[in-house]
């Protein structure tokens, strides 16, 4: 540059975010017990990720752009989307649910997005697997039929062998 009062061309990159084209795949619920559950992934191609758990069998969660969803592991305590409660947020392909309902079916949506907090843009496609139901384990509940036929047979003064059959209890 010959001229000393020019400061040359500054450029940068005003392009906004764009919302992700591949939706994560794959969701699935693992160790499931009567009230927690390791959910896990196949992430997309978002930056980000929300994953939200529903009772039920709800449409998929309808996420609003530009909107910044505050997740909690413990479901009910999330925000809402619909009926879907956000669990997660964040760039990981998997998380932890607790404060489930025993014998309850949930499912588990995980939507991609792009963009900073308040600038968010979702993708709110199904996608293989995405959403996907699991159900927790049931309480046991109290035995319905008494064990029967118990019996002493081969008694001695210190010895007996004892015989029943067994109800329906789990021991």
């Amino acid at each position: 540059n010959d001229n000393p009062g020019d400061l040359g061309t500054i450029e940068w990159n005003t392009s906004s975010p764009v919302a992700p084209t591949v939706q994560a795949t794959n969701a699935q619920a693992t160790s499931i017990t009567q009230t927690t559950a390791n959910i896990s992934w196949t992430n997309g191609n978002g930056a980000s990720r929300i994953v939200a758990i529903a009772e039920g069998s709800p449409a998929f969660p309808a996420a609003v752009d530009n909107t910044t969803y505050s997740p909690n592991s413990v479901f009910g305590s999330g925000d809402a989307i619909g009926d879907w409660r956000v669990i997660y947020v964040g760039g990981a392909n998997s998380t932890f649910v607790s404060g489930l309902s025993a014998g309850t079916t949930y499912r588990i949506a995980v939507l991609e997005f792009n963009g900073p907090a308040g600038s968010e843009l979702y993708n709110t496609n199904t996608a293989g697997d995405n959403p996907q139901p699991f159900t927790t384990q049931s309480i046991l509940g109290a035995p319905t039929v008494q064990a029967t036929n118990a019996q002493a047979t081969s008694i001695s003064q210190t010895t007996a062998n004892i015989s029943w059959t067994n109800g329906n209890g789990a021991s």
